[in-house]
Order: structure tokens, then C-alpha cells, then sequence
């Protein structure tokens, strides 16, 4: 088990915080999760019971996952910190912390691929409204999968390099990847170009290109 004197490292990041700050965190925390799990559940039950959202099949299907993403971030990391900040200290255990931390990281980033890819989605709907009709399910479902398998990529690379750098990290209650390993001075970079600002970048190209194509429709923004 993790404690506050495991290692050299853990005193490195360690910070203690007054029982005052330890509640306010606890208190937000539980406001994140319980929002995090009841929204994207109203999301989930509205698009497979009732499909009320009125989008293409692609786009709905990426809703979707978006929902599951978020919900799997709560459980992988606002939980483990809610409970650490309950307890003061990490209570799962060193091979929890690497998984709750490499799981968190998968989901962190499948949420910013699938939002890409809905925006996405979303102009080639408009640009292509017929081709959009004849998008099936069974497409969506091909590029949720490459989006998930893309974003173990990075979980999986850091497991790879160096197994042993997951630790628990006491100023933000989280367990992190220290990436003290050689390589990662240029993966690190590597990875944050193609999976956070690529997609970043491409939301914001698209959102543009959505509001141009929308005022050339109704000649207003």
C-alpha cells in the first residue's frame, strides 16, 4: 500500500492540506461525480429508450460514447481521488494506482477524439446531406472502436516504457505517470501533438466551418 513514507518520490510530492481544504475538495468532489453520472445517464437513456436527440446515426452513436467516456473518467479518476481525500492517503494499492491512472488517461483522451470526431460529423453532415443518410450504425460503431483502440495507445506506451514511474501524487490526490524515463522528453511531446492539440485544433477548424456553412444557409450567424 501507498503511504505517505513509501518513497523518496511520494515526500517529493507531498503536501499535506488542512482538514478545511481536505472538505472543500471532498464536497466538489462528490458535486463532479454525482453530475458527471447523472447527465451523461439522462444522455445514455434519452438516446437508446426514448432517441430523442435528432442527429445522424454516426453522430448520435458518437454521443454515445462521449457519455460512457465521461462516466468512465468519474469512475477511474474522481473516484480513486474522492476516496484518497476521504482517507488521507492512497487506499487501493500500487498496481490499482497504475491501472486507475493509465484507465483515466484512456478515457481523458477518448473524450477528446470523439468530440473531434463528432464536430467532424457534423459538418460532413451538413456539407453532404445525403451521404449522411446512408451513414449506418455499423460506420459509427467502426469509428468509435479505432477511436477507443487509438486512445489505449498512449496508457499502453507508458506501461511499456517504464511500469515502475506510476505513483500517488499527494498535492493533487491523484496517481500519475512520473515519465522520468529517457524517451519520454521527446514521446511526451510526441504524444500531447497528436492527441490533444490535433483534435483541439480540428474542433475549432470545424466550428468555424460549421457557422460559415450555417450563415451561407440563413444568411445570419
Amino acid at each position: 500500500m501507498i503511504s505517505k513514507n513509501s518513497s523518496a518520490l511520494d515526500l517529493l510530492e507531498y503536501e499535506e492540506k488542512t482538514k478545511a481544504e481536505r472538505y472543500i475538495l471532498i464536497g466538489w468532489c462528490v458535486l463532479v461525480l454525482v453530475m458527471n453520472l447523472a447527465g451523461n445517464s439522462i444522455i445514455l437513456l434519452s438516446t437508446i429508450r426514448y432517441r430523442a436527440i435528432r442527429l445522424d446515426r454516426v453522430s448520435v452513436l458518437l454521443i454515445k460514447n462521449i457519455a460512457v467516456s465521461d462516466i468512465l473518467l468519474a469512475v477511474f479518476a474522481v473516484h480513486p481521488t474522492l476516496v484518497s481525500l476521504i482517507w488521507d492517503k492512497w487506499p487501493y494499492g500500487t498496481f490499482l494506482c497504475s491501472m486507475f491512472a493509465s484507465l483515466g488517461n484512456l478515457c481523458a483522451i477518448s473524450g477528446i477524439l470523439l468530440v473531434c470526431a463528432m464536430h467532424i460529423s457534423k459538418l460532413l453532415s451538413l456539407l453532404y446531406p445525403l451521404h449522411s443518410i446512408g451513414r449506418t450504425t455499423r460506420s459509427g460503431h467502426r469509428i468509435s472502436i479505432s477511436i477507443w483502440l487509438l486512445s489505449a495507445v498512449s496508457p499502453i506506451t507508458n506501461i511499456i516504457v517504464d511500469k515502475q514511474s506510476f505513483y500517488f501524487n499527494y498535492k493533487t490526490y491523484k496517481c500519475c505517470f512520473s515519465a522520468t524515463a529517457p524517451i519520454m522528453k521527446w514521446l511526451l511531446p510526441v504524444k500531447g501533438f497528436i492527441f490533444i492539440i490535433i483534435p483541439n485544433l480540428l474542433v475549432l477548424c470545424t466550428t468555424v466551418a460549421l457557422l460559415s456553412v450555417v450563415k451561407k444557409a440563413t444568411g445570419r450567424f
